[in-house]
């Protein structure tokens, strides 16, 4: 159960970061719903949110997320690590966490 910030990402960690750096709003092809607040695009394995201020995820595997627009914390039963645009995080096993910041971010999750 973890929470690291990628600062020397793999290959493939690499082209999942490209893979959601390139994605917005408008050019998402995902299904559009509102969840806690925040505008939230969900499909092919990737999570796209809008938070206004605080958004809960749920992993028993592992999530890559990019913070795209914003800054805040990760709140997780183990601890807090603080976020700002344009970093990566790896997230194991984590079970519930926060994402808590006004904030823009897309998350990969593996299965």
């Amino acid at each position: 159960m973890k929470i690291r910030k990628i600062t020397a990402a793999t290959a493939e960690e690499e082209q999942i970061i490209r893979r959601l750096s390139a994605l917005n709003e408008t050019n998402a092809p995902f299904s559009e719903t509102k969840v806690q607040g925040a505008n939230v695009y969900r499909g092919d394995g990737i999570v796209y949110a809008s938070s206004p201020r605080r958004f809960k995820l749920f992993t028993e595997t592992r999530d890559l997320l990019l913070v795209r627009e914003g800054e805040g914390h990760f709140k997780w039963a183990r601890g807090e690590i603080n976020f700002r645009c344009g970093e990566a995080f790896e997230i194991e096993q984590a079970g519930e966490y926060e994402v808590n910041g006004k904030c823009v971010f897309a998350v990969y999750r593996q299965k």
